[in-house]
């Protein structure tokens, strides 16, 4: 008998909804939101960005990633000296062409679903897109606490049972990641998340999940006057 047929069929397939969900969670949350704006810029129209440029990147990512650094750099200290990149990932398109895509942060704090990425054709460096970045100088030093933050969420999605109050999830969740120490407990993170007037804010995200009743949510929490509440169904 295998693990999963310990729990309940309601239960096992609920979990894994829960973990196949988070590729649509974004479209949950946009709804109402008025949508950034992205840029294009064009590396070789532009004389600062096209100065970085040393010589032709070949698509092996050591040999191109100080010549990306260099301009990506270059592109974010005009905008604001507050933000830095991190998480580099390699795409290749169906010529062979280097993506190379980065998250965005902000005094060191992940910005919620921003990211950079750095085109290449025919083996050089040419177009970056993006987000607009903000100008707004936020504070990055919480006013409220992780475990306040956890208090308010469960204020507004009262259970009768979380996840981490049912003892046969959590034997699952620490079966099925192999760590003895994992659990549905929240686990605030600190993002600057931006509010339905685009406005960003220090914030703080969770996940927070319930057999009884059975839902799921990203929730974010301002971190600074718990004053946005934020949540996005993930099933």
């Amino acid at each position: 008998m295998t693990y999963f047929k310990l729990l309940s069929h309601e239960k096992t397939l609920f979990l894994f909804l829960v973990l196949c969900q988070s590729l649509y969670v974004e479209m949950s949350i946009a709804q109402n939101v008025t949508v950034d704006t992205f840029v294009c810029i064009d590396i070789t129209q532009d004389s600062i960005l096209k100065s970085s440029l040393s010589q032709k990147s070949a698509r092996v990512s050591g040999i191109v990633t100080n010549q990306v650094n260099n301009v990506l750099n270059s592109f974010l200290q005009r905008q604001n000296t507050n933000f830095t990149v991190d998480n580099e990932t390699i795409l290749y398109d169906s010529k062979g062409n280097s993506h190379f895509r980065y998250d965005v942060k902000y005094k060191g704090i992940p910005v919620h679903n921003y990211q950079y990425t750095i085109h290449s054709a025919d083996d050089t460096l040419n177009t970056i897109t993006g987000l607009n970045l903000f100008s707004d100088d936020i504070s990055v030093i919480p006013s409220i606490t992780a475990s306040e933050a956890i208090e308010f969420a469960k204020t507004n999605l009262p259970a009768q049972k979380y996840f981490w109050e049912d003892a046969e999830l959590e034997e699952m969740i620490k079966h099925i990641t192999g760590d003895v120490s994992a659990s549905y407990y929240p686990s605030p993170e600190l993002v600057v998340f931006k509010d339905a007037q685009q406005l960003p804010v220090l914030s703080y995200r969770m996940e927070l999940s319930a057999s009884i009743p059975l839902f799921s949510y990203e929730v974010f929490i301002s971190a600074m006057d718990v004053l946005l509440f934020r949540q996005a169904k993930l099933i």
